[in-house]
């Protein structure tokens, strides 16, 4: 489960004046998965829903997947982070962020 104090720094490619530059972009309270040295996730997987299944087959959204790497190491935004606009910048004035119940 993330906390306050890890600070997990990603790397991503940019584009800076027009120019590919790969920067690391430091993350605070992600959620880390491991998936046992698996090539899960794959590239193009972020913003791909987390959720955790239950017993009688319902679902629950965990977080929203942000990065990964070839070791099987996966990062997530917390859904309660992803629903807060307090985490957002720049967002309308009014705006609403919530989940919707899909079957």
């Amino acid at each position: 489960m993330p906390t306050d104090s890890t600070i997990v720094s990603i790397k991503y490619t940019l584009s800076r004046n027009g120019r590919a530059v790969s920067c690391a972009v430091l993350q605070v309270g992600l959620i880390v998965l491991k998936t046992n040295g698996s090539k899960i996730p794959s590239g193009g997987d972020s913003g791909s829903p987390i959720v955790a299944r239950h017993s009688d087959g319902s679902m629950t959204l965990v977080g929203m997947h942000i990065a990964g790497n070839d070791l099987g190491s996966s990062w997530a935004i917390p859904a309660w982070q992803i629903f807060n606009l307090d985490f957002w910048r720049r967002y309308p004035a009014g705006a609403a962020i919530a989940p919707m119940d899909v079957p």
